[in-house]
């Protein structure tokens, strides 16, 4: 699922922080990303295509200021 998640066009790294805990870094935070149709994707697709369960929160942050940018829950 990182390595799908690195794919992701405006994604520079991904990694579990702890397995309640998805960090994704973003390239540009900038770029008008939607964050929750975006996380809402990473959750049903790491569902549908990894078998990861639901139950786990999306941290997207910023590389620049070291912040978090906003967070999507996957329940």
């Amino acid at each position: 699922m990182i390595t799908a998640l690195k794919g992701i066009p405006g994604v520079a790294d991904a990694s579990w922080a702890q397995d309640i805990s998805l960090w994704v870094v973003m390239s540009n935070p900038n770029a008008g990303h939607n964050f929750d149709q975006m996380g809402s994707m990473i959750c049903n697709g790491g569902v549908t295509n990894f078998g990861v369960r639901k139950g786990y929160t999306i941290t997207f942050w910023n590389p620049y200021t070291k912040k978090p940018i906003t967070k999507f829950r996957c329940y």
